[in-house]
């Protein structure tokens, strides 16, 4: 792995090694953001540039490699057009829709994408003209001939792509993002809770999001609705929301509401799935969530809106409930259905665990990896779809 900063000492992990490029590594996202700076008036939500010029070829090619595989290269961390510079069969998973569009990294429902960006609504603009074509014409320029074959971790980032002006003509896989699931495994729920902290006897509902009520993606707003709605179709005197990845919750809540704060290891993580009777997603849109899917591994059943990738998580009244796109009252519904009936509630854990380990465990997702792999070495151009 190139990355651009180096936490764990590893040694098949490469950082930047001189003094300048790790300044360059903490600097860069901050360079990145500066044109996004102009439009002072925007919605919220990441938007990159990629504008500034990388220095990360180099080290990636002197690592040998036989395939190079992307990922999450944002905050100009691999420049556009380095693209251009690989030999290496190129493959690249889409960790968000950003790879697509003019800058944004979730469209929320925008379709330009599709054929040209311009007039953002990411960026509340009005002209054609804009930061986003501009981004978008840069990437066009950029990687328009390299045949990149994409990796989706959900069927609704694959259609994305397939609809998408830069990628209709790739070759599009779809593989989910895996899961260690021996770290994320069924524990006894006293113990847990009792690590935490947190009461136990009673229901504890569980959310999980980073920055959750200023990120309106994350839907705590359509969350706090549902929780009012659930009071009249559950009992909800012994029942608490623990939420964590966030900061103090402003506002009224009809239950008490514990937060953990953000949780930085994988064990806690764990502890924290664990004490919750159920984990609840109210996201508008997303990918392939690894909130739900760390979940679902621990056998915690998940009450969703039933959107993006998470359709591709959670079965319909199998291993969860999926509610209707942001239908604060089909949330609660949910959640009711869920919590009912304690019987219900281990059939739709015990599933959860099962098909974390049937479809996202670690060795069966590098297996679909390592095949694919070896259909690019054994065929260079496979990146590019049959016309």
């Amino acid at each position: 792995m190139v990355v651009a900063r180096r936490i764990e000492q590893s040694n098949t992990t490469f950082g930047p090694g001189r003094f300048l490029d790790r300044v360059a590594s903490v600097a860069t996202p901050y360079l990145d953001a500066l044109p996004v700076r102009w439009y002072k008036e925007r919605a919220p939500g990441l938007f990159s540039t990629a504008f500034l010029p990388d220095r990360v070829y180099s080290r990636i090619i002197a690592t040998s490699p036989d395939v190079v595989h992307l990922h999450w290269i944002n905050y100009g961390f691999v420049h556009p057009s380095t693209l251009r510079k690989f030999k290496q069969p190129l493959v690249w998973t889409f960790h968000d829709q950003w790879p697509m569009t003019g800058g944004c990294h979730y469209s929320s429902g925008c379709t330009r994408f599709e054929k040209s960006c311009g007039a953002c609504p990411a960026l509340l603009s009005k002209k054609d003209r804009d930061l986003s074509s501009c981004v978008m014409a840069r990437k066009r320029s950029a990687w328009a001939d390299v045949p990149i074959t994409v990796v989706a971790p959900s069927r609704w980032m694959a259609a994305c792509a397939a609809r998408s002006s830069l990628f209709a003509n790739s070759r599009i896989h779809v593989i989910p993002n895996c899961m260690d699931t021996e770290v994320f495994r069924p524990l006894d729920k006293a113990m847990c809770r009792k690590l935490l902290g947190l009461p136990t006897e009673g229901t504890i509902l569980l959310f999980a999001a980073i920055d959750g009520e200023r990120d309106s993606r994350k839907g705590f707003d359509l969350l706090r609705d549902a929780l009012l709605k659930l009071s009249k179709l559950e009992p909800t005197a012994n029942m608490i929301a623990v939420v964590c990845g966030s900061g103090t919750l402003k506002g009224e809540y009809p239950v008490p509401v514990r937060t953990l704060g953000m949780l930085r290891d994988e064990i806690s993580l764990c502890l924290a799935y664990n004490s919750a009777d159920i984990f609840v997603s109210a996201s508008r849109e997303d990918n392939l969530p690894n909130t739900v899917l760390e979940a679902m591994s621990c056998g915690i059943p998940c009450v969703a809106f039933d959107v993006g990738g998470v359709s591709d998580l959670v079965v319909h009244r199998e291993t969860g409930f999926l509610a209707r796109p942001e239908d604060s009252a089909s949330l609660a519904e949910g959640i009711a259905w869920v919590l009912a009936v304690e019987a219900r509630r281990k059939m739709l854990g015990d599933a959860c665990r099962q098909q974390a380990l049937r479809e996202n465990g670690a060795g069966v997702v590098a297996n679909r990896h390592i095949a694919l792999y070896e259909q690019l070495l054994a065929s260079p151009q496979m990146g590019r779809a049959p016309h």
